[in-house]
């Protein structure tokens, strides 16, 4: 079944956020995201996207990362962005 994002608060992967009229194909019995999406009619053969897509990381944020982990030891939260790493980091300097 091929739904369309109608209302925001639908992440991929916890992180990224689905911008509403996205069109992901979805189970026949799918029933998550209650309000958040419409079904659509598509012709059948085109290409469909995955629900949830693996994301390469991104090389920049793969570095801050290590470095933070090198710095306060642990690693830095999953949804920490770039610019927090950055701050946090700078602030320790």
């Amino acid at each position: 079944m091929r739904i369309m994002i109608t209302r925001g608060g639908i992440f991929r992967n916890g992180t990224d956020m689905v911008p509403v009229g996205t069109q992901l194909d979805v189970p026949d019995d799918f029933e998550k995201w209650g309000g958040k999406w419409v079904p659509v009619e598509e012709p059948k053969g085109k290409t469909l996207e995955v629900a949830s897509p693996k994301h390469d990381e991104d090389a920049e944020l793969d570095a801050l990362r290590t470095e933070f982990e090198q710095q306060f030891g642990e690693k830095p939260h999953p949804r920490m962005k770039a610019a927090k790493i950055r701050a946090r980091l700078a602030e320790k300097e």
